[in-house]
């Protein structure tokens, strides 16, 4: 890759991190490295075409290969966060009631060994 084509790619990265500025690092570093994979990512850097939109590129890079992975990931991680919030907060009533028999009566009702 020459310089030229190194920066291109680098302001097209720096457009995508902009825009996914609250997701996790690790999803934007692996949807950067797929630029110059995506037709207008490498439209772009190894071509003549004029820079993609950070909406464009972004919507190729969350259908390439990878980042239709990297949606499975997060929808799995958001409910298994999810699952883990209402269990918690389940718990958290339950301790929250005062009278041990209707604490231990609630316990068992939402399955838990108390």
């Amino acid at each position: 890759m020459t310089n030229e084509q190194r920066i291109k790619e680098l302001q097209l990265r720096a457009s995508i991190e902009r825009e996914l500025a609250d997701q996790p690092k690790g999803v934007v570093e692996l949807l950067a490295s797929q630029i110059a994979k995506v037709s207008s990512g490498r439209a772009h850097v190894f071509g003549t075409a004029s820079a993609p939109t950070t909406t464009e590129l972004l919507d190729d890079l969350w259908h390439s290969p990878v980042g239709k992975d990297l949606q499975e990931v997060l929808a799995q991680k958001e409910a298994e966060s999810a699952a883990a919030g209402g269990a918690s907060a389940t718990l958290a009533n339950i301790m929250a009631i005062k009278d041990p028999a209707r604490r231990m009566e609630a316990a068992r009702k939402a399955g838990l060994n108390y």
